[in-house]
């Protein structure tokens, strides 16, 4: 059975780690999993032969990853309110129909995922729901002339669960998703100025988490700390001058803006889109391998710093038709 008839839904939990029965947004991905490891402990025993070895069951750690495409609208803004754990949103304009949400560092909420190989009006046989996940890696990949992708892992409270698939939403346009980022719209600007020598970069936001396992009865159901967030950035451009190389040698400390927007129209000449901002960078380092035949390109690695001034290390924006508020 082909798993493109299945589908993928993302709901943000009253209660940490209590299932949402009913999901509240569906979202298209290419990959999803939701994998089913049960640890065991293992018992020798001094017990008449050296083959004495016994196991019992151990933790269930629940776990999720998700890819494909990335819409700026729909729960493309709720993967970033998982991701960072607050927003903040407003009208873009007076009398405008777009808003403009911010997602800045908070307390990290839990979701229930569900996926299904199918609806099940549609003959669906499998389905899966995991609750009290945090989302523990985010990552954007954008590269000249292909499609912008992203991943993320999440870790969960709850085991994945055998669940009935849920029926075919009779609301229009149900997935609410609009047209995916491409790259045509991806800008970058150093200390505020637009940088064209990019052709790819590559995003990955992590949320430490720590499972702490509880005597609770339970193979699963355990809390998950969060105890840090860090971030990388690393691009490839075309090579032009030794600007990058200079800013390296320096130490120079500057910003970075990574925005990405489709060619939907929110409000007057302002696109659907997001943005990532990093207020302080350096540069890590900047390779100029040499090839014969082919032109000279950079590989360049950031280093990010966490600013006092904004009390963050890098801050996000979504601008899209969604209520002011679809994602609190």
């Amino acid at each position: 059975m082909s798993a493109s008839k299945g589908y993928f839904a993302i709901s943000r939990e009253s209660e940490e780690g209590v299932e949402v029965t009913t999901p509240a947004q569906f979202y298209p991905v290419q990959s999803v999993d939701f994998p089913y490891e049960k640890a065991f402990t293992e018992n020798f025993e001094i017990r008449g032969s050296n083959q004495a070895v016994s196991s019992e069951p151990g933790l269930v750690e629940g776990q999720a990853s998700i890819s494909g495409l990335f819409y700026p609208a729909g729960a493309g803004g709720t993967l970033l309110r998982a991701l960072f754990g607050a927003v903040d949103s407003e009208a873009y304009a007076e009398s405008s129909p777009a808003y403009r949400h911010a997602f800045t560092s908070g307390t990290l909420g839990t979701y229930t995922l569900e996926r299904a190989d199918a609806f099940a009006s549609e003959g669906g046989k499998f389905a899966e729901r995991i609750a009290g996940a945090k989302m523990e890696r985010f990552a954007l990949e954008c590269q000249t002339g292909e499609a912008v992708t992203f991943s993320a892992d999440f870790q969960a409270m709850g085991a994945p669960k055998v669940r009935s698939a849920v029926a075919r939403p009779q609301t229009p346009g149900f997935w609410n998703v609009g047209k995916a980022l491409s790259f045509t719209g991806a800008r970058i600007l150093v200390d505020g100025e637009l940088n064209s020598s990019f052709t790819s970069l590559s995003m990955e936001l992590t949320n430490n988490l720590q499972r702490q396992p509880v005597l609770n009865g339970q193979l699963d159901g355990h809390p998950i700390d969060h105890l840090g967030f860090t971030a990388t950035l690393s691009g490839s451009a075309a090579f032009r001058n030794m600007d990058l190389r200079n800013l390296l040698e320096a130490g120079t400390e500057f910003s970075v803006e990574f925005s990405i927007h489709n060619n939907v129209v929110a409000t007057g000449q302002v696109m659907e889109g997001v943005s990532f901002e990093f207020p302080l960078v350096k540069l890590a380092s900047v390779g100029i391998p040499m090839q014969a035949n082919e032109a000279i390109s950079s590989d360049v690695q950031f280093r990010m710093d966490f600013d006092d001034a904004i009390n963050a290390l890098v801050e996000a924006e979504m601008i899209n038709k969604e209520s002011g508020t679809a994602y609190a």
